[in-house]
C-alpha cells in the first residue's frame, strides 16, 4: 500500500525525512564535545560550550511551535534545511569562542524546528488515515536504523575530514531531502487530513 503509485513519493519524503532528522541529532548533536574538542577546545570547555550551544534544542522546538500553522510545512522544512546547510558550511571555520557558540546554538536550534515540523507534523500528514500508523511506522523504523548506523559514518569521516566530513554528509541529505520535498509539491499544512490524502489513499 505505502509503494503503490499515488503514495510512493510521499512515503520516500517521510523516510528520507526521518533518516536525516536523525542523522542531524546522532551524527551532530550528540557529538558537539568531541568536535570542540578536535577544534581545539579542552574536555572540560568542550562540555561547558556543549551545554550553551545545546539550549538551541528547546529553541528550535518553540520556533517549530510558533511557526508551524504560520507557514506552509514546505516552506518551514525547506527554510530549516537552507538554514542548517549555511550555519554547517560556517561552523568549522570558527575560531572564536562566542561566534562557536553561537554559531553552534543556531546550528542546533535549526536542526529542532526541522525535527519539530518534519516529525511531528509533516511526516504524519502525509498519509491516509488507514496508513497513517504503518507510514510513520516505516520512516520511524529508518530512522533509528540510521541513527544506529550513523556513528559508525561518523568516526571514519571525523577521523580523516575533521568535522567538515561530518557536516559534508548532513549537507548531502539535506539537499537529497529539500529537492524531494520540492519534486513531491504536497503542502500539508492547514488543511483536513482528508482532503490532504490521495484520492486512491483515503479511506472508506
Amino acid at each position: 500500500e505505502l509503494f503503490r503509485a499515488d503514495l510512493i513519493g510521499r512515503t520516500a519524503a517521510a523516510c528520507l525525512l526521518a533518516v536525516t532528522v536523525n542523522i542531524s541529532i546522532y551524527g551532530f548533536v550528540v557529538w558537539l564535545p568531541v568536535f570542540l574538542m578536535g577544534q581545539g577546545f579542552t574536555i572540560v570547555n568542550s562540555l561547558g560550550y556543549t551545554m550553551l550551544i545545546s539550549f538551541g534544542g528547546p529553541a528550535g522546538a518553540l520556533v517549530g511551535f510558533f511557526i508551524a500553522d504560520r507557514i506552509s510545512r514546505r516552506r518551514a522544512l525547506l527554510s530549516s534545511a537552507v538554514a542548517i546547510v549555511v550555519l554547517a558550511a560556517i561552523f568549522p571555520i570558527l575560531e572564536d569562542v562566542r561566534f562557536v557558540v553561537v554559531g553552534g546554538f543556531a546550528l542546533v536550534t535549526s536542526i529542532y524546528t526541522l525535527v519539530v515540523i518534519g516529525m511531528y507534523g509533516y511526516i504524519p500528514e502525509l498519509f491516509p488515515t488507514s496508513l497513517r500508523l504503518r507510514g510513520t511506522g516505516l520512516s520511524g523504523a529508518l530512522g533509528r536504523a540510521a541513527s544506529i548506523a550513523t556513528p559508525y559514518f561518523i568516526v571514519t569521516l571525523f577521523t580523516a575530514y575533521g568535522i567538515s566530513g561530518v557536516l559534508t554528509l548532513l549537507v548531502g541529505f539535506l539537499v537529497a531531502l529539500s529537492s524531494v520535498i520540492l519534486v513531491l509539491r504536497v503542502e500539508t499544512g492547514r488543511g483536513s487530513l482528508d482532503d490532504l490524502s490521495p484520492t486512491e489513499g483515503r479511506a472508506t
